[in-house]
């Protein structure tokens, strides 16, 4: 746990913040705290106070994502590594490519972001919350805040644009009143609202890219994830499809 002025790691205490649940944190009682005798609900309501303050005084004590010496060994007869002792930090607002040649990895660490696999070892928080303890139930929840851009687009063809992005945001059961409201937002800032009604077939490819951006930011993801985005787009179109990344990530 990390050392602030003031504060010793002791007993766990969880809260909840922003309709979340926030990661187990406590505190034993710090300088002229009077947490130490009034009882356990006093000790509660100042632990998370004092959390709070800290959160907004250092600017967020957990990351994005971290992973912990990963590993991810394919073929446990064999021995095939795809990645070995990874140790990686983003934090809020970076904005990072992952390069590499063909079998580097890449999709490996791809799909252990997202929950699809887990590591052979080491471990992956998602601000501060330990991926593999994650129950089955609770996958597409944290699926969630991860919004996914493919190379290779993964449209609906025999739907409108409207209704592409309206299909994403109603699989994440968002109701239809947020729907109303998100759907035409989303296409206004991808600059489609003039093609809500056309299909993805009659779209120019770029235009086709930003419908999957659309797509994948319709309930305001904390991190997106985009498959070499600009893989199959000519120069022009793949410098407009990183300077909206940018403005996402700006915003």
């Amino acid at each position: 746990m990390p050392d602030f002025p003031g504060t010793e790691a002791g007993g766990k205490v969880g809260f909840k913040a922003g309709g979340k649940v926030g990661p187990k944190v406590g505190f034993k009682a710090w300088p002229q705290s009077p947490a130490a005798k009034p009882g356990r609900k006093v000790y509660i309501r100042l632990a998370i106070e004092e959390w709070q303050r800290l959160n907004e005084e250092y600017g967020g004590i957990w990351s994005v994502l971290k992973f912990y010496n990963v590993s991810k060994i394919y073929d446990e007869e064999v021995k095939v590594p795809a990645l070995t002792d990874i140790n990686l930090e983003i934090e809020k607002g970076e904005f990072l490519f992952l390069v590499g040649p063909s079998g580097a990895g890449k999709s490996t660490l791809t799909k252990l972001i997202i929950r699809e696999e887990l590591p052979t070892n080491g471990q992956i928080l998602a601000e501060g919350r330990n991926l593999a303890r994650l129950r089955q139930r609770e996958i597409p929840l944290y699926r969630r805040n991860i919004g996914f851009v493919f190379q290779d687009f993964r449209l609906l063809m025999s739907r409108t644009v409207y209704e592409n992005v309206a299909f994403a945001a109603e699989s994440l059961e968002m109701t239809r009143s947020q729907v109303k409201q998100r759907v035409p937002m989303v296409l206004e800032m991808m600059k489609l609202a003039d093609k809500a009604k056309v299909f993805p077939y009659q779209l120019s490819g770029g235009q086709q890219q930003r419908l999957g951006i659309a797509r994948a930011m319709v309930n305001n993801p904390a991190m997106i994830i985009a498959d070499e985005p600009t893989g199959n787009l000519d120069p022009e179109n793949s410098a407009v499809i990183m300077s909206i990344f940018d403005a996402i990530n700006k915003r």
